[in-house]
């Protein structure tokens, strides 16, 4: 997806090539599920705040070090996908992770591969063919796995709002891509 990256560069400073899976640990909601129950939560700003503050960040996201600014944004914040973007900074910056569009980047991504059959990983490959081999390397049966799924009777809270998609449609189209045909 959005052209992902590893040690984001979080100020002018000379970078540290670094990142931080640690920040991601502790994360116990998705974004969609704290968003969810942030919008409509209350009309009572100070409520709001205190709520982000107390829950939000340190039980739902790990978040110790939340500034006011952060936590005020998120609380004021009505607009769904501008609060998931806000929640989103707020992990991604502190596990310095980088992300360079909302969509798609279509880019080709080095894959390196060390051990049993990992020279069936050398050269070109659809992103598709990588979870195949996965599904072979580990023996999966999917059929199984997927009938699981469909069978599970949970059910979404919230519904799929098309409009809330982070990206912009008309950079989908072809003439946005002239490198691939």
């Amino acid at each position: 997806t959005g052209g992902f990256s590893v040690a984001k560069q979080l100020g002018p400073e000379y970078p540290e090539y670094l990142w931080n899976p640690f920040a991601l640990e502790p994360v116990k909601h998705s974004i969609e599920y704290v968003s969810s129950k942030l919008l409509g939560q209350t009309t009572d700003s100070a409520k709001q705040y205190e709520f982000v503050r107390d829950t939000v960040f340190p039980k739902w996201m790990g978040i110790k070090d939340a500034s006011h600014e952060e936590i005020l944004a998120v609380a004021q914040e009505a607009n769904s996908v501008q609060l998931r973007q806000l929640l989103s900074t707020a992990i991604s910056d502190r596990a310095q992770l980088g992300w360079a569009t909302h969509g798609h980047s279509a880019v080709d991504v080095n894959l390196y591969a060390y051990g049993k059959d990992a020279h069936l990983l050398r050269g070109s490959h659809e992103n598709t063919d990588i979870g195949d081999f996965i599904v072979q390397a580990l023996g999966l049966n999917l059929e199984q796995i997927t009938s699981l799924i469909k069978n599970d009777k949970v059910v979404q809270d919230t519904p799929a709002i098309k409009q809330a998609w982070m990206g912009r449609r008309d950079l989908d189209a072809p003439e946005h891509h002239p490198h691939m045909h």
